[in-house]
């Protein structure tokens, strides 16, 4: 078989029929071969794939052993993967020229850049890649080669880098780094570098002095002609406006300044601050409730970051932000799909765990407590070394306690909830993220409540009275945006009721009915609840969840609800609204709940299916996501175009395909989109 450069199989493919014949070389013939294969290629750049000549050249000069012309011709590897926004590639053949620096003595006259110059690169790179590990490290290695009374812009600049590294890796000392390097850049050294060290130090625009900074960044900025500082001051000065909800309908100002930020990164072609505009405006959105329109921007962002090689770093971010809204819909099935494929992507610390968080509240629904333990593990570790951010260890500390109410461990719980009271005072902390905390908390409480039937269990009871006692107090100083916050406002007051139903009672059975005459209840300063008030709170905030389209916050309300009723000998009230919540569960597989609304309906004598729950028409049996991929099917998209639109990979759309041909009795594509259109399913939805 012929293995010339000039073979009509070497021109396929040359790197991998020099690689199978390299194989059978001793070292020094296989050199002779690389370098005779990269003379061919520069002498015929045909002979390569369209678009990765230089990359191609690269390879066989590195393979060849000859230093010099690795180097060269790595540099313009690297500035042809610019191109081709294949960031992973160009980082290895940055780092690949820095680690053959030392071998040729005139480098930096080769390449027209300094070494310095050429870890500025590699810095620039390794963030578009997501790898911020090496590019801490990066950092560090050009801040020992630059002087910062020569050059302080340039030392200013680094710094910055450097605090977005830590603060992605989690690490500490990224505010000191901008606090260093603002001293390096008055006014008048560079308005443009001075205008990023205060829009980092702008971030989310807390206090006055933060917006301060963020007004004095646009205006350098602007003075600067910095399109790109603008764009991304545009953005802080949008989530600053937000805070401290942190949530925001469409139509607001917040979201005004998002669209300006975009129309000018648009015109820039930045599409990192396209990503970071994806990312606060769907976090706003979800913040608001309008989960629908949050995870429309999240999934476009996501398409934006693959197609622009940022999957691995804002791609997984947005994957965190796109299976929220999923999972507050109840399409959990789904957002499972979305977190699996953003974790094969190894994503940075900080986003491996908001991603395995997500796994674990579904798991937690689900009743698979092994997995949630694991994943909040992950979670866990993940997060070991991060300073502490509201959004970050609030949802963590929300989970555990769930995860060790799932193991039905009220005991462990509690304990759990009242470590997290002892150590943050959430009064302060971002209601966004506090209010679902307050809940958990508080559901713990109920918990051991309910378990305490006196004997050894009164010290339970007792401390179960002073954490609800010590949240509820909490949660008067708490303030509450938008629908979503005040949904979890109404639950917690919900809560309230029911605590003090179960501390007026002996007994655990909240069917019974009993008058809250405890004098424990007195005590601890909270007002007697009758059940009749008890089940207009979660009538109320069933109303309220339903109201943002999430399920499974409506099935528990629900549940709530019947309990109150039960308590106050309506059994028709309890049975209604039982068989509200039972289809819900169903639906999501949330099983725990589940069996809760069955096990409650059977010691009330409730027939939960009674003919008054109506059945989904048009369904055929398919779940939310089976309905989808359907309708791609019917669209007549392959396995492989399904996998690219729902973000999942082909193996997973062809088990879809197969359960929905199973479900629907048809044995081909063609026959499920005509049993579709036949059905009028998709008119239906």
């Amino acid at each position: 078989m012929p293995t010339s450069a000039t073979s009509p199989t070497a021109r396929a493919c040359p790197v991998g029929r020099v690689e199978a014949v390299y194989g059978d070389q001793l070292p020094g013939e296989g050199e002779r071969l690389h370098a005779r294969f990269a003379a061919a290629l520069e002498a015929d750049p045909s002979l390569a794939e369209p678009g990765r000549e230089a990359i191609e050249a690269a390879h066989h000069w590195y393979g060849a052993r000859d230093a010099a012309r690795a180097l060269t011709s790595a540099w313009l590897a690297a500035a042809q993967t610019r191109q081709s926004a294949a960031h992973a590639e160009r980082l290895a053949l940055l780092g690949r020229i820095l680690q053959l620096w030392d071998q040729v003595p005139d480098a930096a006259q080769r390449i027209g850049a300094d070494h310095p110059g050429v870890l500025e690169e590699a810095i620039s790179t390794a963030g578009l890649a997501g790898d911020n590990q090496r590019g801490l490290a990066f950092v560090n290695a050009v801040l020992k080669e630059i002087d910062a009374e020569a050059e302080p812009a340039r030392v200013a600049l680094m710094l910055t880098k450097r605090s977005r590294f830590k603060r992605f890796l989690g690490r500490s000392g990224d505010t000191e780094d901008l606090c260093e390097a603002l001293t390096l850049v008055p006014a008048g050294v560079s308005a443009s570098v001075r205008a990023q060290v205060l829009l980092l130090l702008a971030r989310f625009g807390y206090t006055a002095k933060q917006r301060a900074f963020g007004e004095e960044a646009l205006e350098l900025a602007r003075q600067a002609g910095d399109t790109v500082t603008e764009v991304n001051v545009l953005l802080t000065l949008a989530i600053g406006t937000a805070a401290p909800g942190y949530q925001a309908a469409s139509g607001s100002a917040e979201l005004g300044l998002i669209a300006e930020a975009r129309a000018l990164a648009v015109r820039a072609g930045d599409w990192e601050a396209l990503m970071r505009a994806a990312i606060l405006e769907s976090h706003l959105l979800e913040g608001a409730g309008e989960h629908e329109r949050a995870a429309e921007v999240a999934r476009q962002g996501m398409r934006d970051a693959e197609a622009n090689g940022l999957a691995r770093g804002s791609g997984t971010f947005l994957a965190g932000n796109l299976a929220e809204p999923l999972i507050a819909l109840g399409r959990w099935d789904e957002a499972l799909e979305m977190v699996e494929r953003a974790l094969e992507l190894s994503p940075s610390p900080l986003n491996r765990s908001a991603l395995r968080m997500r796994q674990v509240s579904i798991a937690v629904a689900r009743g698979n407590i092994e997995a949630a333990a694991e994943a909040l593990a992950d979670a866990g570790r993940a997060l070991s070394d991060a300073q502490h951010e509201d959004q970050c260890h609030l949802p963590l500390a929300e989970l555990q306690t769930a995860t060790r109410l799932a193991a039905d461990a009220p005991a462990a719980a509690l304990a759990e909830a009242a470590g997290v009271v002892d150590h943050n005072d959430l009064s302060r902390a971002a209601p966004l993220y506090a209010w679902p905390l307050l809940v958990t908390l508080a559901h713990a409480g109920l918990a051991a409540l309910r378990g305490a039937k006196g004997g050894q269990e009164e010290a339970l009871r007792d401390r179960a009275v002073a954490l609800l006692e010590r949240l509820r107090i909490t949660a008067e100083k708490l303030a509450a945006f938008g629908p979503m916050q005040r949904a979890y406002q109404l639950t917690f007051t919900a809560q309230s009721q029911t605590a003090s139903l179960l501390r007026a009672r002996t007994g655990p059975d909240v069917s019974s009915s009993a008058p809250p005459t405890s004098p424990t209840a007195a005590r601890a300063g909270w007002d007697p609840a009758s059940p009749t008030a008890a089940r207009a709170a979660w009538d109320e905030t069933a109303a309220a969840w339903e109201g943002l389209g999430q399920p499974y916050s409506t099935a528990i309300a629900l549940l709530r609800a019947a309990e109150a009723a039960l308590a106050d000998g309506n059994r028709e009230d309890a049975g209604e609204r039982l068989r509200r919540a039972a289809p819900l569960g169903d639906r999501l597989g949330a099983r725990p709940l589940g069996d809760e609304i069955v096990s409650l309906a059977r010691r009330a004598r409730i027939s939960l299916t009674d003919g008054t729950a109506e059945p989904d028409p048009g369904r055929l049996g398919l779940t939310d996501r089976e309905f989808e991929v359907l309708r791609l099917v019917a669209a007549g998209r392959s396995n492989r175009e399904i996998a690219a639109e729902l973000f999942i990979s082909a193996k997973t759309a062809s088990v879809h395909v197969s359960n929905i041909l199973a479900k629907l009795g048809v044995g081909s594509r063609g026959e499920a989109a005509a049993r579709a259109y036949g059905s009028r399913l998709f008119d239906a939805r």
